[in-house]
């Protein structure tokens, strides 16, 4: 993702898995390691926890370019 301007940004909010209910939260897979980079130049690596709700990944940049991977994946419980 690229801005126009820099952005100072605090903390990125994020869902790792399928929002709609808690049941279809664990059915699913979900996102369980990532990597922010920031303008080509710093990173940052998470690992969040497995639970149904919002999680806040704190970089405290300010953000010209951001790219986001997932490193890795929890399965879900789904056959």
């Amino acid at each position: 993702m690229k801005f126009q301007n820099p952005q100072d940004i605090r903390v990125i909010k994020i869902l790792p898995g399928v929002g709609k209910s808690k049941k279809l939260y664990k059915l699913n897979n979900r996102i369980g390691n990532v990597t922010i980079e920031i303008n080509d130049s710093e990173q940052f690596d998470f690992s969040l926890k497995d639970y149904y709700g919002y999680q806040e990944l704190e970089i405290n940049s300010s953000v010209s370019k951001l790219r986001l991977t997932i490193k890795d994946r929890i399965l879900g419980t789904h056959p």
